[in-house]
């Protein structure tokens, strides 16, 4: 046997015997955990190895998976030696059936969809044509009849082009709307060729026979999640109840099936390093054009942020985590919230399928029964209706974030709101919409209100009332917010006359509190004088 028989026969017992070395582990998601932008993968699973050198390799994974990123634990007593993650493409051989057969109508229906575009194109510069060389000139000279079969000329061959050209229309919407039907199919099936996948091969030795479990943990930045809200009261005396739910998207490629959910409120894909300050040199500005030279100018620094230095971090935080659980309302465990250093994570007690379509999946994530109290909120110069406005303490508990809220009130949808947890004071006011059992009129009291000039001054005085009916059968609290200019000009002078309320003098707004029994009208006013330079004209209502 010559040289090059042995070398081909060496090199075939290598591949022979990699290949008996390479297992296949399978390995389901069983656990995500959804960052504000971002997941963290946890797939488990148990292999047969025999004792000495393995290629283990975990399949059609999402190929938005970070490398740097790849955790394993291995259980058995299995050394890891290597851990590789590769990018490769489905095979058209491997496409289902189904898929095949729809390609093969896909390149058919879009040629004759080209072929259609193309005849209506020609068509149409045809009628263009046409409609180009239908003018008569001026000098020539046409009897009727010459004239009459020009026009029925003309006439004819434009309408046998118009039913032509439509007919090509026709046509072309019915071969796209084929083609869009093929296309929905192959989507619904969701094995397109050419897909692109991802796996990771480990390489493991095995110092004895075992059965070895597997724990590969990744990060992907294909998900995302944001929190809404459903904010419900029955009436104003019943607590608020605050359904807090998760929506969650995903489109990593791969369907997460019956997994254990985790939401946390940390987002990897910011940098989680300190920033720090660099010296900030300033000179004087110089136009461009009167610039000598451009060293003299030096910039001011943005803070400089490290590089990230991948998921380590993250779950290193979530590692130092105190042990503080708190559980929510106990007849409705929906989930289970845990707080770390720097961020608070909900773990949810039931298992969810999501699919890998980018569309939002609502999760429950909690439900609190808070109370509250209840008032009613006026500014009648912008709109004359009363407002009712549940008031929430202790809200910063509930460790919200910010996100939309549906309100419902008596079992009716009222609108939508916002809760912004950041712009939030103690108390937290939820508007529950309009009550039109409260009747409110502001009017401006012509007989108070009075104008005079006195010298080169113009003086004017404006007194408003306000008019509150409760139509209720129950007694009322409504807060009425009124105001009068304040002044930013020193020739302008604003004098106030407020009774009842409280002015606050540097916003130039009053508040006014007031009890209305069923039945019972009170009237409020207030009066504001203002004088300036009769040459300069005020806007004062």
């Amino acid at each position: 046997m010559n040289r090059l028989s042995l070398s081909l026969l060496s090199l075939m017992i290598s591949i022979q015997m990699f290949a008996q070395d390479e297992k296949n582990l399978k390995a389901e998601i069983n656990k995500v955990t959804v960052f504000l932008q971002g997941a963290q993968i946890t797939h488990e699973g148990d292999i047969s190895l025999a004792k000495g050198k393995h290629f283990v390799k975990l399949t059609e994974l999402t190929p938005y998976l970070q490398t740097n990123s790849i955790s394993v634990k291995i259980g058995g007593g299995i050394t890891l030696i290597n851990v590789l993650h590769q990018l490769n493409y489905e095979q058209e051989a491997m496409a289902p059936k189904r898929i095949k057969e729809i390609n093969d109508s896909l390149e058919l229906m879009n040629d004759q969809l080209s072929l259609s575009l193309a005849k209506q194109a020609v068509l149409e510069d045809e009628k263009a044509m046409v409609l180009a060389n239908k003018s008569i000139k001026g000098q020539e000279v046409l009897d009727v009849v010459d004239l009459q079969e020009a026009a029925k000329f003309f006439r004819d061959h434009l309408n046998e082009l118009a039913e032509k050209i439509q007919e090509g229309k026709i046509k072309s919407r019915d071969i796209q709307e084929v083609v869009n039907r093929l296309n929905n199919e192959k989507n619904t099936i969701g094995h397109k060729s050419g897909k692109q996948t991802s796996e990771i091969v480990m390489e493991v030795y095995a110092s004895a026979q075992t059965n070895a479990s597997f724990e590969i943990t990744y990060y992907t930045s294909g998900a995302t999640w944001f929190p809404s809200y459903d904010i419900r009261a029955k009436d104003i005396a019943s607590p608020v109840v605050l359904d807090y739910r998760a929506n969650i998207q995903q489109s990593t490629g791969v369907e997460w099936k019956n997994v254990e959910l985790t939401l946390s409120t940390g987002n990897p894909s910011i940098s989680g390093q300190a920033p720090t300050l660099n010296k900030w040199n300033i000179s004087y500005y110089e136009p461009e054009r009167e610039r000598k030279h451009s060293h003299d100018i030096m910039p001011a620094y943005a803070p400089s942020y490290g590089d990230y230095d991948g998921l380590a971090k993250e779950k290193e935080e979530v590692i130092i985590s105190s042990q503080k659980k708190v559980r929510y309302d106990a007849s409705q465990p929906i989930a289970i919230s845990q707080e770390s250093t720097t961020t608070l994570q909900y773990i949810i007690s039931t298992p969810y399928t999501i699919q890998s379509n980018g569309k939002s999946h609502k999760v429950e994530v909690a439900k609190y029964e808070v109370p509250a109290s209840y008032k009613y909120k006026a500014v009648p110069k912008i709109d004359p209706t009363a407002f009712l406005i549940a008031q929430i303490t202790d809200w910063e508990k509930l460790n919200l974030l910010a996100g939309e809220a549906n309100i419902f009130f008596e079992d009716a949808f009222v609108g939508n709101s916002y809760i912004d947890p950041a712009a939030s004071n103690d108390t937290m006011d939820i508007s529950l919409g309009r009550d039109k059992g409260i009747v409110i009129t502001r009017t401006k009291a012509t007989e108070l209100s009075k104008k005079q000039i006195i010298g080169s001054d113009r003086s004017c005085e404006i007194t408003w009332q306000t008019k509150i009916k409760n139509n209720k059968g129950k007694a009322v609290v409504i807060e009425i917010k009124d105001q009068i200019p304040v002044s930013t000009n020193k020739d302008i002078d604003v004098t106030a006359d407020v009774k009842e309320g409280i002015l606050d003098a540097e916003t130039g707004i009053i508040k006014n509190e007031i009890t209305l029994n069923p039945g019972e009208e009170k009237t409020t006013k207030f009066s504001y004088k203002v004088k300036h330079p009769k040459r300069y004209s005020v806007v004062l209502e």
